[in-house]
């Protein structure tokens, strides 16, 4: 794959556990010091101002979920964009939850199997994701 541009520079200031290969482009780290992620914008005169997005804290998930929350990028909407272009029926909207647990549910074998190959620890987590039923023998009359 590509990359567009050139590639960030490793910057020890930033927090050990944010990968910096895969930052969002257009996401900075302040490093005065404040231990703070900001994004440029401009004000209503065209000069570039900080503005501070996320703290010390902040995952490396946090940042992508605010810089498409910032482009207006809605998860949920793709499956309304999907709706809107009669694609799908309202019947069949989907989320991200269902096509795992659908995914889940599909894959053959045993518990364990679904379990391993879903990447679930707790077979309570893949209680969540397994909708199959039980396959039980009829009892005898």
């Amino acid at each position: 794959m590509a990359t567009r541009g050139r590639k960030r520079q490793h910057d020890p200031s930033i927090p050990g556990h944010i990968d910096q290969g895969v930052l969002p482009r257009g996401v900075y780290w302040d490093r005065t010091g404040n231990g703070r992620w900001f994004v440029f914008e401009r004000d209503v005169d065209g000069r570039a101002k900080r503005k501070t997005i996320a703290g010390r804290e902040a995952k490396l998930s946090d940042l992508h979920r605010i810089v498409e929350e910032r482009a207006g990028v809605d998860r949920a909407s793709l499956t309304w964009s999907a709706l809107l272009a009669n694609v799908i029926t309202p019947a069949e909207r989907f989320s991200f939850h269902d096509l795992k647990r659908k995914g889940i549910t599909d894959t053959p074998g045993t518990r364990a199997d679904k379990q391993h190959a879903s990447g679930h620890k707790t077979a309570a987590m893949l209680d969540v994701y397994d909708q199959s039923r039980p396959v039980v023998r009829p009892s005898k009359e």
